[in-house]
């Protein structure tokens, strides 16, 4: 009994010194664990291109665009007919017919906003906040940019120094990753304006930006051995280090989780925290962030972090979108398969 009351006094202590502590306290160790139910299976063809936009799941399948919502519902349905497609998710669904030479924008209803026929060798297409178009392409054995205002007028052409490997945006401006490796390994992101002109840049040596990532207020860059957080200005927030990223999860208002080569998770929020996993886990393809938790993915299962199976499937998973916070797109050979997380 004398023990019982030692430890409600201590506890009265630590919340009088700091409110906080407690909450803190009682949400680590009251994180439920996760449960996977089916929602939907969406058959599809074995080249099938799949993204995650505005909570919804867009798909190119054979000839068809379509999009259906987190039931697995569908909202719209266009024949497109294209047999080289890249398909992104910006500020609208963005697509590149590869053999035609021609950038389709379209918004969450189906509606085609914006098409163009563009110079051919097309490599990546992304739709800006203020409806501006870059359409970056090969151009005599260079990488090159053009910024289309929202009448399809060319803004300006930008001819890149290095290797294109990404392109952000933000509400300030657009944001390019370059690789040189003429004379040293050095990767660069530099700021544009909207109108192409050169506003900021960051250079990085001896080392490759592998994705930049925007969330809320900040650009994450991640490489090999590092990730980096800057603002909109490529000003340095603060940097974490780590080993050889094999893989990272999606970012969100907890930060973000990679897989280093060895197989150690660490989840990352201003600062590096160690996460502990089964050993009886040799290994692991993927991990999605699900702000309070997570889940890992290898072969046909998700696992939670004990190795227990949450879900299986007859097929190998290829990769798994978070659709919102509580549903997931697992991409499998033949079908996408809808689940709610509880």
């Amino acid at each position: 009994m004398k023990k019982k009351w030692l430890l409600i006094i201590v506890l009265i202590i630590i919340v009088l010194i700091n409110p906080k502590t407690i909450g803190s306290v009682s949400q680590k160790l009251g994180k439920k664990s996760v449960k996977i139910q089916d929602k939907k299976s969406i058959e599809v063809s074995e080249k099938f291109n799949c993204v995650e936009y505005e909570d919804n799941i867009v798909y190119y399948d054979g000839n068809t665009l379509k999009s259906v919502d987190e039931n697995g519902k569908e909202i719209f349905k266009i024949n497109l007919n294209i047999k080289k497609l890249r398909l992104d998710s910006n500020k609208y669904i963005d697509v590149l017919d590869k053999d035609k030479n021609t950038i389709y924008s379209i918004n969450k209803t189906g509606k085609v906003v914006f098409k163009k026929n563009v110079p051919n060798n097309g490599l990546m297409y992304v739709s800006l906040d203020n409806d501006s178009y870059v359409y970056a392409y090969k151009k005599e054995n260079k990488d090159s940019i053009n910024i289309y205002d929202f009448e399809g007028n060319l803004q300006k052409n930008l001819d890149l120094e290095g290797k294109l490997t990404d392109i952000e945006y933000t509400s300030q401006g657009i944001y390019v990753c370059e690789l040189k490796t003429e004379k040293d390994l050095e990767s660069t992101i530099t700021k544009y304006d909207y109108n192409g002109n050169l506003k900021d840049k960051k250079s990085i040596k001896d080392s490759i930006i592998l994705d930049s990532i925007v969330q809320k207020d900040n650009i994450y860059l991640i490489e090999k051995n590092k990730i980096s957080r800057v603002d909109y200005n490529l000003k340095a927030i603060d940097e974490f280090d780590v080993k050889n990223i094999k893989y990272y999860s999606n970012i969100n208002s907890d930060g973000m989780y990679v897989i280093e080569e060895n197989n150690n998770i660490k989840h990352i929020n201003k600062k590096v925290e160690d996460i502990s996993i089964s050993s009886n886990i040799e290994y692991i393809d993927g991990i999605v962030n699900m702000k309070d938790n997570f889940i890992l993915y290898k072969d046909n299962k998700i696992i939670n972090k004990k190795g227990e199976e949450l879900k299986g499937f007859e097929k190998d998973i290829k990769s798994i979108m978070l659709i919102n916070d509580s549903t997931l797109g697992v991409e499998l050979d033949d079908k996408i398969q809808i689940l709610k997380v509880k």
